[in-house]
Formats: structure tokens, C-alpha cells, sequence
């Protein structure tokens, strides 16, 4: 049997201390600090002898090696532990500058690697979709209108987009009255992509246009112009890569309200203060 035994090759011996601060003090502090370090038994080799006396301004540290002084230190501290605790902190860095063989050498762990950063995925570039198609147009509860629809909407990142919508309605007679209309809104929105769907709404304004034609006596016309706000929402499949169809709800609500006249008659038609349109539409997305 091999018996392996790893013993200091040199100790630290403790000089007697003074009665005001004795050597048991920076003893228990080296043991305390330095648990590797043999103290106080004398192995033949590299011993160093610690010392820590009292002064009239503070403590005095030697370290004497073959005899003599190799390292001293005034401390300005009136308190015995804490110049010993002290006073092991310098000898500690001394035996490392030294290399002193009753110190066995550690292997400190490496420092923890920092985390890699984390880069931010690019922004999507920003996409453009053209869409067009027919607009079923409620302008009151009897008054339904054919329609038309086109518009352009850009995606300028993350799950938001803005659209510019253009509509416009087919003829609507009353009374002595033709009346047709047509509105551009801007619209921001909101969307979510499930599956191969794309579904948005947000919040929309626009103005809308009302071209009235009055047949009293002989022909007139005017045109009225009044501003809408209300709600934007579609609901679009892809088809393929560049190619979207979908349904496309619009409502919106006119404030104060507006009527054609003919003067000199009691003929009149007040329009509809909210409408609402449906469009089946078709988007195609050049890049």
C-alpha cells in the first residue's frame, strides 16, 4: 500500500505578544484567513516568524525570515483584533509576492463567461398591399347601394398597419332626389396573424362626399361634403405568397346632420348620419 500525504514544506511561527494584545489574537486570525497555513510548529524549512506588538500610536507587524526582517508595517488602529485581522491581509499578500512554500498554491475558478448578447431580431421591412373590390353600401335601413371599393396598405413593422380606403356608391333615387356618394378614409390597425389568416381593426376618419341632383322644374345639383369617423376591421386568407382575399367591414357616423333643398318647394332629403359597408376584396402585395 502507497500512502501519498501532502505536508507544508515551511510554517508560520507566532511571536509572544504583549499583554495588551497577545499573540493568540493574530493567530486565530491567520487560521481564520489562511487554513492551509501551518502555525506554530516549526517544520525545519522556510519558517517566517509574525509578530504584532502594541506602540504608543497604533501596532506594530513584523515578518522576520532567516532572522531578519523581511516585511514591517506600521498600523494606526487602536483596537488589538482588528489590527490582527489586518495584519493577516498584508502577510497573506506577502507570502503570494514571495511565493512562499508554506502557502500551497490554489487554482482560483475561472470567472464565469459573460452571456452572449442577445441581438434584436431585424424589423420585418415595411410591406405595401393593393386591394379592390365591390362595396355593398347601408346607408339607412331602405337605402342599400352597389358599390366599389380600392385600397393601399402599408405594414410598417410589428403587428400594426395604416390603410388608405376609397369608396364609392352606385345611385340612390328618393323623392325628387338622386343622391350618390363616396368617401376616403385613413384607418390604423391592430392585427393578428392565425394560421393562414391576417385579422385587423382599428380606429378610421375620412370625409364622404354626397353629390345630390334635384328634379324640380329643371335639374340642379349640389355637392355636400362631411366628415366621418368610425371603425375599420377585415378578416383576409392568403392565398399563395403575394395574394390575399378577405372581407372588409366599415362603419362609420357623420356629426350634425345635412339636407339638399330646393328653394321655393318643400322638396327635401336629409342624408343618413351613419353607414355601413361590406366589401368582399382582393389584395395583391408586389414585394
Amino acid at each position: 500500500m502507497v500512502v501519498l500525504a501532502l505536508i507544508a514544506a515551511a510554517s508560520l511561527l507566532i511571536d509572544p505578544g504583549d499583554p495588551r494584545c497577545s499573540a493568540a489574537a493574530l493567530e486565530e486570525a491567520v487560521r481564520a484567513r489562511l487554513p492551509s497555513v501551518r502555525v506554530g510548529e516549526p517544520s525545519g524549512g522556510d519558517d517566517l516568524r509574525a509578530s504584532l506588538l502594541p506602540r504608543d500610536a497604533g501596532f506594530s507587524r513584523d515578518v522576520r525570515r532567516a532572522g531578519e526582517v523581511a516585511l514591517h508595517r506600521e498600523l494606526r488602529l487602536d483596537d488589538c483584533k482588528l489590527a490582527a485581522e489586518t495584519a493577516v491581509l498584508v502577510i497573506d499578500r506577502f507570502l503570494d509576492e514571495i511565493h512562499w512554500a508554506g502557502k500551497p498554491a490554489s487554482i482560483e475558478p475561472l470567472p464565469a463567461l459573460p452571456p452572449a448578447p442577445i441581438e434584436p431580431l431585424p424589423e420585418p421591412p415595411a410591406r405595401f398591399e393593393f386591394g379592390a373590390g365591390p362595396v355593398v353600401w347601408l346607408g339607412a335601413p331602405d337605402d342599400v347601394r352597389a358599390g366599389g371599393l380600392i385600397s393601399a396598405t402599408v405594414r410598417a413593422g410589428g403587428p400594426f398597419e395604416a390603410s388608405f380606403l376609397a369608396l364609392g356608391s352606385a345611385n340612390s333615387a328618393a323623392g325628387f332626389f338622386n343622391v350618390k356618394q363616396g368617401a376616403v378614409a385613413l384607418s390604423a390597425a391592430a392585427c393578428a396573424e392565425p394560421w393562414l389568416l391576417r385579422l385587423c381593426a382599428g380606429p378610421m376618419a375620412g370625409v364622404r362626399a354626397s353629390l345630390g341632383t334635384a328634379f324640380v322644374r329643371q335639374a340642379s345639383s349640389a355637392v355636400l361634403w362631411q366628415p366621418e369617423l368610425g371603425v375599420h376591421a377585415r378578416a383576409a386568407v392568403r392565398l399563395g405568397e403575394n395574394w390575399l382575399l378577405g372581407l372588409q367591414l366599415l362603419g362609420a357616423a357623420v356629426p350634425g346632420s345635412a339636407t339638399f333643398t330646393v328653394l321655393g318647394s318643400d322638396a327635401r332629403r336629409t342624408l343618413s348620419k351613419v353607414d355601413a359597408m361590406a366589401s368582399m376584396s382582393l389584395a395583391f402585395r408586389p414585394f
